[in-house]
């Protein structure tokens, strides 16, 4: 009689590994922000790479998330300023 092709405990466990490594590398990325620009590279080719769609897809969040946390600050900084006519465009321009 065969053997049933189940997964073994040892593979589960390192799959959640794997899975808790990526979230917490996604985060990091939210959390650093344009800090984690010289990653932009490395991240631009995982988010290409059509071979491994989970990675590209983290990569992509990563991408989106440090661009988020950099726009959030540049309201920040442009809202602490006073108003002026020149800004006024530029403001109406960045996402919420």
């Amino acid at each position: 009689m065969a053997r049933s092709r189940r997964p073994s405990r040892c593979a589960k466990v390192n799959l959640e590994y794997d899975q808790y490594r990526a979230i917490t590398a996604v985060n990091g990325f939210r959390i650093l922000g344009s800090e984690a620009n010289p990653a932009l590279p490395e991240l631009q080719r995982l988010a290409d790479n059509a071979k491994a769609p989970e990675t590209a897809i983290r990569a992509t969040q990563c991408l989106i998330l440090m661009t988020q946390r950099f726009l959030a600050s540049t309201r920040l900084f442009i809202n602490r300023r006073a108003p002026s006519p020149q800004r006024a465009p530029v403001l109406s321009r960045l996402p919420v």
